[in-house]
């Protein structure tokens, strides 16, 4: 996937008439969402192009940390074997991975990130997004944050995601966005028992650039170390896994002057370090 310069606001924009693309009249960008979702999960540049003064900064800041840093999967979006298989109930949809490693220097955890374009209502399984062999139990969530704007959802309404648990897609035009891309999370139950569900508000909710490590223990809860701009506050949110039930705990830490900061999860909560 790649993605080039886009508009970020559904305002009215400037026409260029010699580009292929030119909107026409007063129609401006319809599905801003799904131009930088693309975008930052390509794993390229993340170019608005509005006029002077037209940027969602908002959405804008869902790519990045406050310094512009961007927040990258560890292997861009690729599309789903069915999609070149000729499946149409797909669409377009592609899956972007990250991979962190706890600080024991052996375990590692991988988060999927599916991005649904055009689809029609279709279930996928774990060997559609590449978890076929995966070794952890998983969740997904559907991102839900102030961007689409048309979107009603529900924040961190976590479900189990297995074989016998798939993923039931809602039809890109019947879905609440009303066309606009679907972004589901899909995160691993760790061996003690918890499940990092990473960023509120980013396009890649677990990403290297701004989680360094993890540390995780079924009686200590789980500690995940974070990096980003001194000054910083970052929104994440975890839950403990138990009998396909996982009720997400947010936090919002502030990164210290070293750039660097923790946050830990128990039963008690969350608490920033």
């Amino acid at each position: 996937m790649l993605q080039d310069t886009f508009y970020s606001s559904t305002d009215t924009q400037i026409v260029n008439k010699f580009a292929e693309d030119a909107f026409i009249g007063d129609v401006g960008e319809p599905r801003p969402f799904t131009q930088i979702l693309v975008a930052a999960l390509s794993g390229g540049g993340v170019a608005p192009g509005d006029p002077v003064g037209g940027t969602d900064r908002e959405l804008v800041m869902m790519s990045c940390t406050t310094n512009g840093t961007l927040l990258k999967p560890s292997s861009p979006a690729v599309y789903l074997d069915r999609v070149w298989l000729g499946d149409r109930t797909v669409g377009e949809a592609s899956v972007g991975t990250t991979v962190l490693h706890g600080n024991d220097g052996s375990s590692t955890a991988i988060w999927k990130f599916l991005l649904c374009i055009n689809n029609t209502a279709v279930q996928l399984t774990p060997s559609d997004v590449g978890l076929r062999n995966a070794s952890n139990n998983y969740v997904a969530y559907e991102f839900c944050s102030s961007r689409p704007r048309s979107r009603v959802c529900k924040p961190f309404n976590v479900h189990s995601f297995s074989v016998d648990e798939p993923l039931a897609i809602a039809s890109a035009n019947t879905s609440s966005a009303h066309g606009d891309a679907q972004l589901i999370v899909l995160a691993p139950v760790l061996p003690c028992g918890w499940v990092f569900l990473g960023e509120a508000d980013k396009l890649v909710p677990v990403s290297q650039t701004r989680f360094a490590s993890y540390s995780c223990d079924s009686r200590a809860g789980l500690t995940v170390h974070m990096t980003g701009a001194p000054g910083e506050v970052v929104r994440t949110a975890a839950c403990a896994y138990a009998s396909g039930l996982c009720q997400a705990i947010t936090t919002a830490c502030t990164i210290g002057s070293s750039g660097h900061a923790s946050v830990a999860f128990s039963s008690r909560g969350g608490t920033c370090s």
